[in-house]
């Protein structure tokens, strides 16, 4: 069975829209929307194969689009790491070559401290 997991970037990228959602929308649909990447997260995790690759990105990184957010993520061996979430109007390119250096350390760590449970 394929694990999931989240790094702390991932998780602050969810609370941040959460906080916007609820600012701009409210807290309804504010928590529609993070139950729409709940969902999107187990059907991931059930259906790894849905993760799309882009060839303007390294290889290391997959995308799943859930309504105006892309989840970045990188799959290592049966974990697929959650590195960060998104905005569709974020120039990805510029936004995943700022982040790149730091996004598969932050995993690998996240991966060495889920096996050494």
């Amino acid at each position: 069975m394929t694990d999931l997991q989240l790094t702390d970037r991932a998780m602050f990228d969810l609370v941040e829209i959460r906080n916007y959602s609820i600012s701009q929308f409210g807290i309804a649909v504010a928590n529609r929307y993070i139950e729409d990447v709940q969902n999107s997260l187990l059907l991931i995790k059930e259906h790894p194969g849905i993760l799309q690759t882009k060839n303007a990105f390294s290889e290391a990184l997959s995308f799943y689009t859930v309504q105006k957010h892309h989840l970045v993520c990188t799959v290592m061996r049966d974990t697929i790491v959650v590195l960060t979430v998104t905005h569709c109007q974020i120039d990805l390119i510029s936004k995943i070559t700022e982040l790149e250096p730091t996004l598969l350390e932050e995993a690998n760590i996240l991966y060495k401290s889920l096996k050494c449970r």
